[in-house]
């Protein structure tokens, strides 16, 4: 996910906090009564053609969990640069533009029928607005995704050829095209920075223009993954008394190779490292940091609908006086533009990719006694 600029004239809207979560409840129905809704559209084989309903209906789920983000922390400017990335995305996929007022319109509906007209009038001022700004937002969405970060030059002649072995699923021809460059482990820094990390941004803008499928794009992602597991033993030893760190995914977050970046990034910087991977639940995360007393735990949001899990595990470690002093990184896509918002919840430090965050743990390793 790559949110874009941020939307021009976007107005300044208050949902209170009672009607946000309001609309965070009736999240079941009102998803229900939107899928209904679309089935029933007349409009409905044209927008979707031969694809299946399913993705409308994960689509609505998705749209619930980010819009109640955007109220709980009245986030207009995240809702304002993440619109174009929708429209350009789904529309990459396939879906016609003409779905999404209609579909707006439908939410209007349900938030009417389950929290009444009148007291959700803040919450169906958002959603007018957004009616409203439909050809600005196809107009916004025809522009080219955010350009992918350069290659380091001694990777550029290797780019397209791993690019290629990445869409064929072949991770044994990537792996012998990067093994001979990688000799020290400074060198693995290089390989996921200046390589593996702009090729996973191609990759996301192509399939963000419909260049490329959605099962094109995880094997993609999957082979990435393979290729850093190639790699796996390749550290540099820990020293005698090592600083320790916790690396996961955000709560029910699925994405996963950013957190994996940094934890072996960190491990080259000899740090004694932790890593749990995708989707973590509060209470094992909270256990292990209890058990393992690391100096920071960092927590990976790449969908910003993961945002609010994130926060209430900062918030539980927080309240655990077992945990005082431990140093609090959230960083991600998701977290890109919210750096105030993440301090104010007891959040140490953001990072918007590994390089940043490893920059920054290593600046809280000098400061541990």
């Amino acid at each position: 996910m790559n949110p874009g600029p941020l939307f021009p004239e976007v107005p300044n809207f208050c949902v209170p906090p009672g009607l946000a979560r309001r609309y965070q409840a009736a999240g079941p129905a009102l998803v229900e009564t939107v899928n209904a809704g679309v089935k029933a559209h007349p409009g409905l084989p044209d927008w979707i053609g031969n694809r299946s309903f399913r993705m409308l209906e994960l689509n609505h789920e998705n749209h619930h969990a980010f819009m109640t983000t955007v109220f709980v922390f009245s986030q207009y400017g995240l809702l304002a640069r993440t619109l174009p990335w929708v429209y350009r995305s789904y529309t990459g996929q396939g879906l016609a533009p003409g779905y999404f007022p209609e579909a707006l319109g439908l939410w209007m509906d349900a938030v009417k029928g389950q929290i009444g007209e009148e007291a959700a009038a803040p919450i169906l001022e958002v959603y007018d607005w957004m009616i409203r700004s439909h050809e600005r937002l196809l107009a916004a969405a025809a522009e080219p995704p955010e350009a992918p970060a350069p290659t380091w030059k001694s990777w550029d002649e290797l780019h397209a050829p791993v690019l290629e072995a990445l869409f064929q699923g072949d991770a044994r021809r990537a792996l012998e095209l990067v093994s001979p460059r990688v000799r020290v482990p400074g060198d693995l820094e290089s390989l996921y920075l200046d390589l593996l990390q702009p090729l996973l941004v191609q990759v996301g803008a192509l399939w963000e223009s419909g260049r490329i499928s959605v099962a094109q794009e995880h094997l993609a992602s999957a082979v990435v993954g393979r290729v850093m597991a190639g790699f796996a033993s390749f550290r540099l030893p820990a020293g005698r008394h090592p600083p320790r760190a916790v690396v996961a995914a955000a709560p029910d977050e699925l994405h996963e190779i950013g957190a994996w970046m940094l934890a072996d990034l960190l491990e080259v910087h000899g740090w004694q490292i932790r890593y749990l991977g995708a989707n973590v639940p509060e209470k094992a995360l909270l256990d292990l940091l209890e058990e393992f007393r690391p100096t920071l735990v960092a927590i990976s949001v790449t969908m910003p609908y993961h945002l609010e899990r994130a926060l209430e595990l900062v918030r539980q470690a927080r309240a655990n006086p077992r945990l005082a002093g431990l140093r609090v990184m959230v960083g991600g896509l998701g977290a890109r533009h919210l750096e105030d918002l993440l301090l104010a919840h007891g959040v140490d430090g953001t990072a918007a990719n590994a390089a940043k965050a490893v920059a920054l743990a290593e600046t809280w390793k000098a400061a541990v006694p």
